[in-house]
């Protein structure tokens, strides 16, 4: 991994004069684990700061992102993931940056750092880390160039010391043997499947010619006077995020040395042919072994601490750090950190970088706009496609279609009502499916707008009486019991309104609907995407499959609004949609029904609405005993969203009184 990028820049230079790392220790609690809500009460927008930062960064230096995931392997591959790589030099001590291997890092990966932390350090100061906020990038730029969305639990400590001496057989080296590349990356608990997946990565960035393989030195030439020569890894897709690296590796076009190794060795080769042919496979391999090396050796004692991170640079540069800390707090709050956004906004999930493209329309050319149109293909607004980033008459048309089915003002534009929605987690069956609308835009039942499947599947006459069986539950911490109750509440609330009854069997052989828990590609051809985004699809009548995403936060008992996680999301909400899905109901355009696609975090929304009822009996008849929903419970029991607004642009007093010093300090200088 030590050569996958490449960069000279004016932030390298600003890096290269740095000599001093100042380290401000703040105490913290110890944690027991890392946590995806660990900043919930102490920094609330950690993440969407970092990603706000990031998204300038990558626009302006688009190396940043290839350098930055450089950066990261660096850092946890010596002595976990634990900003180490940020020390400094100094008059006692050679730190791991400066060790021969890291020498070539590039100075915009350091810079995306910087910037971040001193952002975060405006908003809630000495709270969040350096290695949280290195992990939170990587994650955001891999997934900004087209690349996969992965879970990153947060509260990691930084280290306090960092030496070369650390560095050498450590890091993973492009001239390597196969054998020497595995037990390199087995000293890091990692797998050859790991290995092979995060190889993955060269996809992007570019290498020196000095690291060539030796058979392809001899084409750079005068490469030893000049080191700064280079050549994309990819020169097929170099900015995006794909399986290219892995084709070009099987046609003989891979720069290093390892490149050439993976294709050639017995154990590695299937791995490579496989993530050829399949980029979905790698995604989900490449998923695994980012969540697995992101943990890695994480400092969680309570001897650890948090590191206020600044680069001692020049007074030049030192000043104009100053004076964009100025800017930053003279700006309003309201401009910075804009309230009146849902809780769920501040919570990364695949789908947060769709925000970036609030305000496109027709005729624009925008990074992410090919991202925005593989999601609505998933969703059966387009047909496949190699997608472009080009707002073109078909995405123009699809947004319509959007907009109208979910009750938006129908622009055919990006704005900022209709991405809030596209980012909202939901569910993952298609609103189109096969071409045929399982939503419909406008009303064909009277007022009611509840839809079927195309052919409208539903259970036969003679099958009225369904079982159901619990599949798998080994991949979340939910007790099978409690997982159980959750199920026989949701199935009831469908066989109150109707002529249907639902009773669990432990047979998984002969039930006729089966339901658990899983993550990632699971083979039903419907892979998961990790938290939010997507959380379960059910399939329609008779298949009766029903999957829930494991990684998500999920509340199966007590009230969801209090969990603890921003990204909490109800249980039996969900399993009460996915259910209408088993027994033939499509989507929605009711808000208020449960058959509408969306659901909020924090919210639960379990009562079947009018329309539901209507939908489902008009398929299986009615429950002469049944009274109705609306007399005990609306629509949606406790439906509450929560605001992490408010509280930016205070307390600077202390800021503006340092600030002041030291910038009349170095004007006397």
């Amino acid at each position: 991994m030590s050569n996958k990028v490449g960069v000279i820049s004016m932030a390298a230079t600003a890096v290269a004069s740095a000599s001093v790392l100042l380290l401000f220790s703040l105490a913290t609690p110890a944690s027991a684990k890392l946590s995806t809500a660990y900043y919930r009460e102490t920094c609330p927008k950690a993440e969407q700061i970092i990603s706000d930062v990031i998204t300038g960064k990558q626009i302006s230096t688009p190396t940043t992102a290839a350098g930055t995931l450089r950066l990261f392997f660096h850092d946890c591959f010596v002595g976990g993931c634990d900003a180490s790589m940020l020390i400094s030099t100094n008059v006692f001590n050679r730190a791991e940056r400066d060790a021969d291997e890291n020498i070539s890092l590039p100075g915009d990966a350091f810079d995306t750092v910087t910037r971040a932390k001193t952002a975060l350090e405006l908003q809630c100061p000495g709270v969040v880390s350096c290695a949280d906020v290195l992990a939170l990038a990587t994650r955001d730029l891999v997934v900004t160039l087209g690349g996969p969305f992965y879970t990153v639990r947060l509260g990691r400590k930084d280290a306090l010391a960092s030496t070369a001496a650390a560095v050498p057989g450590n890091l993973p080296s492009p001239n390597m043997t196969m054998d020497q590349l595995i037990r390199v990356f087995a000293k890091n608990k990692m797998t050859v499947q790991d290995m092979v997946a995060l190889s993955g990565a060269h996809t992007v960035g570019f290498s020196h010619c000095s690291q060539y393989a030796e058979e392809l030195q001899s084409a750079c030439a005068n490469y030893q006077e000049d080191p700064t020569i280079a050549a994309f890894n990819d020169v097929m897709t170099p900015g995006k995020f794909d399986n290219m690296y892995y084709q070009n590796v099987l046609r003989g076009l891979g720069l290093l040395a390892s490149d050439a190794a993976l294709a050639a060795d017995k154990r590695t080769r299937p791995l490579v042919e496989l993530y050829a042919a399949n980029q979905t496979a790698f995604f989900s391999d490449f998923t695994r072994a980012m969540e697995k090396l992101s943990l890695r050796s994480s400092k969680l004692d309570i001897n650890s601490s948090i590191s206020v991170v600044f680069l001692a640079m020049t007074s030049s540069t030192f000043l104009f750090l100053c004076a964009a800390i100025a800017g930053f707090i003279l700006l309003p709050a309201s401009a910075l950190f804009p309230a009146g956004s849902p809780a769920a906004s501040f919570v990364s999930n695949p789908w947060l970088p769709f925000k970036n493209l609030s305000g496109c329309r027709h005729g624009d050319d925008r990074a992410g706009l090919a991202a925005l149109k593989d999601y609505l293909r998933h969703f059966g607004y387009l047909s496949p496609s190699n997608f472009t980033d080009a707002f073109d008459d078909a995405l123009e048309a699809a947004i319509r279609t959007y907009q109208r089915n979910f009750g938006l003002n129908v622009t055919g534009e990006l704005d900022s009502e209709t991405v809030s929605q596209i980012i909202t987690p939901r569910c993952g069956v298609g609103d189109f499916i096969n071409g045929s609308s399982a939503m419909n835009g406008s009303s064909v039942h009277g007022r009611n707008l509840y839809s079927y499947f195309p052919g409208t599947p539903r259970w036969p006459f003679w099958r009225r009486s369904l079982t159901y069986a619990i599949v798998s539950t080994s991949d979340v911490s939910i007790d099978r019991a409690v997982f159980s109750e959750v199920l026989a509440k949701a199935f009831q609330r469908w066989a109150n309104a109707t002529t249907l009854t639902f009773t669990e069997t432990e047979n998984e052989a002969e039930a006729d609907l089966r339901v658990g828990f899983f993550l990632g590609s699971h083979g039903d051809g419907e892979p998961f995407d990790g938290q939010l985004g997507t959380l379960a699809h059910a399939f329609s009548p008779t298949d009766g499959r029903l999957h829930f995403d494991a990684a998500e936060d999920w509340v199966a008992q007590g009230d969801v609004r209090q969990a603890d996680s921003d990204a909490a999301v109800d249980l039996e909400s969900v399993a009460v949609h996915e259910i209408g899905h088993l027994l033939g109901l499509g989507h929605s355009t009711v808000a208020e029904a449960i058959m509408y696609p969306s659901l909020r975090t924090r919210t639960r929304k379990v009562v079947l609405a009018n329309d539901d009822v209507e939908g489902i009996q008009s398929l299986y008849g009615s429950n002469p005993d049944y009274q109705g929903s609306s007399q005990s419970t609306p629509g949606s029991e406790g439906a509450t969203e929560t605001n992490g607004g408010g509280g930016a642009g205070r307390g600077w007093g202390w800021g503006w009184l340092i600030l002041t010093a030291v910038v009349i300090r170095l004007w006397l200088d």
